[in-house]
């Protein structure tokens, strides 16, 4: 009987009945496939340590040198490094993304999806970015209208008349369908528009009484569609954190700069931040939307400035979804924001081992989350490693593989120290 391993980095490649004349394992020996493996199954190190040096030559065909001619980290002089918030959100969805342009002077990618949307004269369907778009900015500029005049409740009128005027402006530029299809096009994001924004109500009237509110928090130099809504907007100097220990990196500290939309503190005393993701998710549990305005968050807390809700130390996070709102309530304590910033700007750059940890493969299983919230013990970390594992290989991601990203058996540890601040307090105080 013959057999074929189901993938082409089976462990099955590193097997001593993989190579002799015998063998009933039908398998590809090539150094690629072998390399690979070894890579993704930790067992680079022990290959180096006992390989030959013919071996040792046979591999580097396959780990070219990507290092830049003149340029030597150890003798160039400490600097402090500019880092906005979405940089640190990239690197928890995608850590081998981001890591391996930072480390190979990759500039960050340039989304051509404008570029490409604008191309399409008159198409069927309005698709991403622009939907996005019709989704989100009617409801960012509505909600600021609100506060520009007295008005007895919130007009949803206005939102609808914000909504018709996008959306005629980009009919005229040719960007939405025409004829029979623009009528289905339109009444279908008016009505996701104009739902969202009967979620809001409740949100909206609790902004409209508190005690202080601001439309933005911004935090450094910022310039996005978050930090330009509204008319009442606080601002915090960049925060400057300096790395743990003795850096192995030219980087002794980075400036951090963010923002965060809508805050506010009921009459209650408690604190609130909504966010608006134009998404058809029904979330149960924290996802990407929650990463950047936390993080905003931690790196206020961090930087130690004072703020108005530095004495609660306590906030809510009300993430807004088509027709679903997910609450997060999170403490906000300097020393644990201090660490934890500090701990994730090292794994960011001096990433040894590249650990395969994305924030939505660990947070979008059930399985995995509870793995991260729960009790310490051996079976689960197995259970978690295998998991992780697993889901590496499903991926198939050709630059984790290049890159040699590894899931080690520590891989829970990681995943604790880098995702566990997002799981919210099971005991949120105060309502909206």
């Amino acid at each position: 009987m013959t057999r074929l391993p189901l993938r082409e980095d089976s462990v099955d490649y590193l097997s001593p009945a993989a190579t002799n004349t015998w063998s009933d394992i039908m398998a590809r020996t090539g150094d690629a496939q072998r390399l690979s493996c070894l890579r993704r199954h930790g067992g680079w190190s022990a290959f180096l340590d006992g390989a030959t040096p013919e071996e040792r030559s046979r591999a580097s065909r396959y780990a070219p040198d990507f290092a830049i001619a003149g340029h030597s980290q150890e003798r160039a002089e400490a600097e402090m490094l500019p880092i906005p918030i979405a940089l640190l959100r990239g690197f928890l969805l995608d850590p081998v993304d981001v890591v391996g342009r930072y480390h190979l002077g990759i500039e960050d990618r340039v989304d051509l999806t404008d570029q490409i949307a604008e191309r399409v004269d008159e198409p069927l369907t309005t698709e991403f970015p622009l939907d996005y778009r019709l989704r989100s900015l009617p409801l960012q500029y509505w909600l600021a209208s609100q506060f520009q005049t007295p008005v007895a409740a919130p007009s949803m009128k206005a939102l609808e008349q914000r909504f018709d005027a996008l959306y005629t402006d980009l009919w005229r530029r040719s960007l939405t369908p025409e004829g029979a299809f623009a009528r289905q096009d339109r009444d279908l994001l008016k009505q996701q528009v104009m739902a969202t924004g009967e979620v809001l109500v409740p949100y909206l009237n609790a902004m409209r009484t508190a005690r202080h509110c601001f439309s933005a928090v911004t935090m450094g130099t910022v310039m996005d569609d978050v930090s330009l809504v509204g008319d009442s907007r606080l601002h915090f100097p960049p925060v400057i954190l300096h790395r743990s220990g003795k850096p192995s990196s030219r980087v002794s500290a980075v400036q951090l700069t963010g923002s965060l939309p809508w805050i506010w503190q009921s009459a209650d005393g408690t604190w609130h931040c909504l966010v608006l993701t134009a998404s058809k998710r029904k979330s149960r549990h924290p996802d990407k939307y929650v990463l950047g305005p936390l993080l905003t968050l931690l790196a206020i807390c961090a930087g130690g400035e004072d703020c108005p809700w530095t004495a609660d130390n306590r906030i809510q996070i009300h993430v807004v979804y088509q027709a679903h709102v997910l609450d997060l309530d999170y403490c906000l304590d300097r020393t644990r924001a201090t660490g934890y910033l500090t701990d994730l700007m090292d794994a960011y750059f001096t990433p040894s081992p590249l650990l395969w940890l994305p924030f939505e493969t660990v947070f979008g299983t059930k399985a995995l989350r509870e793995r991260v919230a729960g009790p310490d013990d051996a079976l689960g970390r197995e259970t978690f490693y295998w998991a992780m594992t697993d889901a590496m290989l499903a991926e198939t991601n050709l630059m984790a593989q290049m890159a040699g990203a590894v899931v080690t058996p520590d891989i829970l540890d990681h995943a604790r120290r880098r995702f566990a601040v997002f799981l919210p307090d099971e005991s949120p105080r105060g309502k909206r």
